[in-house]
């Protein structure tokens, strides 16, 4: 008897066991993923097979045109419209810069007064006169689906 007692004492423990981590594991926490996004740009005005198409994704007003939070450069597309990708983005607001730097020289070029001499565009195709937009300006946001962006260069 004293033996049937140990093996009913040892399956209750290992049955408590099992049943009281599985009663944990559904209790705890569910470890979701945050949602991901595709950012897509679609840069037009760009002078075929001249240069590289350079873009940079900025995710504050903090690091704006100062720290993208991703980039990417890629040679001119053949018919003047250049596109890219940015993938596994999270939600939250964003900002976008072009620069078509035709002299591939990895800068964007200036005049004597300090005016870009290659073009250049923002995300909301927001007009530039004498100083880079605000963060606010330029922002869109990211949140429930994939997004297009089309960002047409000035001169």
């Amino acid at each position: 008897m004293k033996f049937v007692f140990t093996m009913n004492k040892v399956f209750k423990t290992f049955l408590i066991a099992a049943l009281g981590s599985g009663l944990a594991l559904s209790l705890s926490p569910s470890q979701a993923q945050p949602a991901l996004f595709t950012l897509t740009v679609v840069v037009t005005h760009t002078l075929p097979a001249i240069g590289q198409v350079k873009v940079s994704v900025f995710n504050s007003e903090s690091t704006f045109l100062k720290s993208p939070y991703i980039k990417k450069q890629i040679e001119t597309g053949p018919d003047g419209n250049t596109i890219l990708n940015f993938e596994n983005l999270p939600a939250g607001d964003y900002a976008v810069s072009v620069v078509h730097d035709q002299d591939a020289d990895g800068k964007l070029d200036r005049n004597l007064i300090g005016k870009p001499r290659e073009p250049f565009g923002f995300s909301n195709n927001v007009q530039v006169k004498f100083a880079p937009p605000a963060f606010e300006k330029v922002k869109f946001t990211v949140d429930q689906k994939d997004q297009t962006i089309v960002i047409d260069l000035k001169s």
